[in-house]
């Protein structure tokens, strides 16, 4: 009987803690035993019944999901399916959190998602890794060809999750789809390439705390990750732990060098692998009683005698300035590095003022030879050559032969009042490290010919003829035409990003609008009804991504365009619908998007925002890079619309010798995100369901009355007048909720609990708690009165008597408070929205201090 609890407790523990292990049983067989032994029959037998109880369940269950979803009406479907997306996340990190108690072997489990059938089953088909992050690490594996995730963080708005999870991804791997019905299409969603298998990796203990923005290198079937920090609205910690990941073992083990020292904890930095050497460049750390500092000390981990080597300079050696976030490659098969751009602060002398942002466009070489014999690598500073990209951070790096590739990135500049104005870029650039000279890499056309000219050196009489060359597997970027100087780029700044990433859904499951001004050039976007939407639409093309070197688009802008008008089948803007809703709320909004805007985005028929088909990825900061053989791969990034940062998990890929188009292999889920901090900024935003918020003043309308008859400076000091307006009026409304709460207080003695209700206490449940007190003071009444000869002897109350009049005597109190009590709990509400709001800013504060590592 021992025998059989105890393995009924084990499987019931592993059912419910380990869900994914049962999918793996090889981890938990049980010996056979050659004895024919009555109690592990039994045993055996208990196991197959409560396996047996689990199917049944499992399959009652899903019945039960099916007939209820078939009870529901769409409406609240479509709610429910809103909150479900709301509560993945959590849900993901608590079966996370169970999967990682403690094991006794590895589990490798294969990543799905599950989406709901017309039959009312479940579709599971291979998927990419969910919730999004952002800051992680993507390395490649040569020997195996796979791409390995770790680490990296999710922003909402409000919190900040960080991940441990290791994750590793094989491009070409196919895999039978499980209940997959190929005849089920959807027009709407945007055809994918062959995606691949996603698989996650639980390793027993030990295993690296969660982590962002740190650096992660390949070396001898072995992952190296080192540094990196946690960042959350009430921790910020750096790291300078190093850690191995065994790939053959698929465990984690913490390095312990042999000697002392090594990079001091920090974040942001760089690393890659010369040779037996792992070389780590610059970095960011900040603490919470202490400056922020950037660094550019040079560290080399020697993994063949597992120490720690520290470069030292003099002072009058010529060294890159401090920086993090930089770009960082190796000549593949010479004994040089480069180093080019990164981000730091540096502190203005100005008393009272703050430290002064620099995003660096300077190139510098590292020689690394000098580590063979023992001495310290030198540095050499480049010029910049060739067409070069504009000033930049936060772009993403890889190493392709002899080339550096830099994507992406975003230019800051503060403007008065510390305000800062991005734009974003989409471009790719590539610094050859043999000619020492930057290159733009645009699309090409796309066949299998190229036109060149090429000057006629037998017959000059003849002039220049055209040849037809065949592409092959040569580099053709020598044969682009030299140009020097910064290159052109047509960047997203905050207007194109809110007309393209125009809708999201916030924390109540509501679609909420951003404010797109009207251009005051385009009067016709006020009186779109009745007018033929085909004009519209001709003339906003949508982005077809880089300037081809010879090429024709029209084919892929049509495709869109079909897309666009579509999706856009009413001739009443959005902005005018969801006004007129907020002033007639039984009035419908039809869920369109803005006419002719958005390259990006549409609203599907449930009134959800989703993604439309586009040639090239998304603009981007912090995006991952691979190149895998002749094809590099981009996923995720981060893009920012205003204070809303959306966490991009879109994957991408091109051949680097054709160059002729971008591939979308994951659409990605940043449309189903649900950002929580958009009320911070209300004057940005239209919500469908809570209009503009009411927020604002008389003072606030005579402003905007006025404003219109100013010219541009005086509407700058207007709205700082009015900013400066809500704030005074936001301080005032915060102290007379205190002054307010402290008078009543004191007034009616509310701190004494025997003679004040609490909250959501009525009268009979007051009366219980304090009955003995109010006797008490019935009785003190009555001897009061027999002192004064109010009442005599005779008239002595009887005990049901003095009950009675305790109860009148509490009854008088709690009617005397109910009014006070319902005021002070909407101070009390009003209060702690204040101060919850303050807080989420505070922690949007420390969010964009720690991105200083990133950008």
């Amino acid at each position: 009987e021992s025998v059989i609890t105890e393995t009924l407790q084990i499987q019931i523990i592993s059912t419910l803690e380990h869900p994914s292990i049962i999918k793996d049983k090889s981890h938990y067989k049980m010996a056979k035993s050659k004895k024919k032994d009555s109690a592990k029959k039994y045993a055996l037998q208990a196991r197959k019944e409560a396996k047996s109880d689990k199917k049944a369940q499992k399959r009652m269950r899903k019945e039960q999901e099916a007939q209820n979803g078939s009870d529901n009406d769409d409406g609240e479907n479509n709610r429910t399916n809103t909150q479900n997306h709301m509560d993945d996340i959590d849900d993901l990190l608590k079966a996370y959190q169970k999967q990682n108690l403690e094991l006794s072997s590895p589990i490798i489990e294969t990543i799905y998602q599950s989406t709901a059938t017309e039959a009312g089953g479940d579709n599971e088909t291979l998927a990419f890794p969910y919730p999004p992050r952002g800051n992680f690490t993507f390395t490649l594996c040569p020997t195996s060809n796979e791409i390995y995730l770790f680490g990296g963080e999710y922003y909402n708005g409000v919190e900040n999750v960080i991940f441990d999870e290791l994750l590793c991804w094989n491009p070409d791997a196919k895999i039978q789809q499980k209940n997959h019905d190929d005849d089920v299409k959807n027009s709407d969603t945007i055809p994918q390439q062959n995606i691949g298998i996603w698989k996650r990796i639980i390793s027993p203990q030990p295993r690296p705390p969660a982590r962002c923005s740190h650096s992660t290198v390949y070396y001898n079937n072995a992952l190296y990750v080192f540094g990196g920090e946690f960042a959350t609205a009430d921790n910020y910690h750096h790291y300078k732990d190093l850690w191995k990941f065994d790939m053959k073992t698929n465990q984690w083990s913490e390095i312990k060098p042999r000697n002392r020292g090594g990079p001091s904890s920090r974040s942001g930095h760089r690393s890659l692998v010369w040779r037996h050497y792992m070389i780590i460049f610059g970095g960011f750390f900040e603490a919470v009683r202490e400056a922020p500092r950037w660094f550019n000390d040079l560290y080399v981990y020697d993994f063949s005698n597992n120490s720690w080597i520290e470069c030292s300079y003099s002072k009058l050696a010529s060294l890159p300035p401090e920086r993090s976030a930089f770009n960082f490659g190796l000549f593949t098969g010479t004994d040089v590095a480069y180093v080019s751009g990164g981000f730091s602060k540096i502190k203005n002398p100005a008393p009272g003022s703050k430290a002064e942002g620099i995003v660096y466009t300077d190139s510098w070489a590292l020689h690394l030879k000098n580590l063979e014999q023992g001495k310290t690598p030198t540095w050499e500073r480049l010029s910049r050559k060739g067409e070069y990209p504009s000033q930049r951070s936060g772009t993403s790096c890889v190493t392709w032969k002899n080339k550096m590739l830099v994507f992406g990135g975003v230019q800051d500049e503060e403007t008065d009042n510390h305000k800062v104005c991005s734009v974003f870029y989409d471009d790719l650039f590539a610094f050859d490290m043999d000619r020492k000279r930057w290159f733009k890499l645009s699309l090409k056309k796309k066949g299998g010919e190229r036109r060149r000219r090429r000057k006629n050196n037998v017959d000059n009489e003849q002039g220049e003829e055209l040849e037809i060359q065949k592409d092959d597997d040569e580099d053709d970027i020598d044969d682009q035409e030299i140009q020097d100087g910064e290159a052109i780029s047509n960047g997203w700044d905050l207007d194109k990003l809110r007309e393209n990433m125009f809708a999201f859904i916030d924390a109540e499951g509501n679609i909420v609008y951003e404010k797109i001004e009207p251009d005051e050039n385009d009067e016709e976007d006020k009186n779109l009804s009745g007018q033929n939407l085909d004009s519209v639409h001709e003339e906003s093309e949508p982005d077809a991504g880089y300037e081809a070197d010879v090429g024709d688009t029209s084919e892929q802008n049509q495709g869109n365009m079909k897309d666009t008008k579509e999706s856009s089948s009413v001739s009443v803007s959005i902005s005018d619908q969801i006004l007129a809703s907020t002033k007639d709320p039984t009035r419908a909004i039809s869920f369109v998007p803005p006419v002719g805007k958005s390259e990006v985005m549409r609203l599907n028929r449930e009134g959800e925002p989703e993604a439309v088909s586009r040639n090239i990825p998304l603009p981007r900061i912090s995006a991952q890079v691979v190149v895998r053989g002749n094809t590099m791969f981009l996923y995720g990034g981060i893009l920012e619309v205003g204070d809303r940062e959306v966490t991009l998990d879109d994957c991408w890929s091109i051949d680097l010798h054709k160059r002729e188009e971008w591939t979308c292999i994951w659409n990605g889920s940043m449309y189903k995100q649900v950002w929580k901090g958009a009320e911070s900024d209300n004057e940005s935003y239209i919500s469908t369901d809570r209009g503009t918020g009411g927020m604002e003043s008389d003072d606030e309308d005579e402003f905007e009355e006025f404003e219109d008859e100013l010219d541009e400076a005086a509407k700058a000091e207007a709205k700082a007048a009015r900013k400066a307006v809500r704030k005074e009026a936001k301080k005032e409304k915060i102290k007379g909720i205190r002054e307010e709460i402290k008078e009543l207080n004191e007034k009616l003695s509310l701190d004494n609990v025997h003679r004040t209700p609490q909250a959501e206490e009525d009268l009979a449940t007051f009366y219980a708690r304090t009955a003995t007190f109010w006797e008490q003071q019935a009785s003190e009444m009555i001897a009061n009165e027999m002192a004064t000869n109010s009442i005599t002897n005779n008239d002595e109350l009887s005990r049901k008597e003095m009950k009675r009049k305790g109860f009148n005597l509490a009854r008088e109190r709690y009617e005397e408070l109910k009014p006070v009590l319902d005021r002070l709990n909407e101070l009390g509400s009003a209060q702690q929205e204040t101060e919850e709001k303050k807080k989420s800013k505070k922690a949007s504060k420390k969010k964009k201090s720690s991105k200083d590592s990133r950008r």
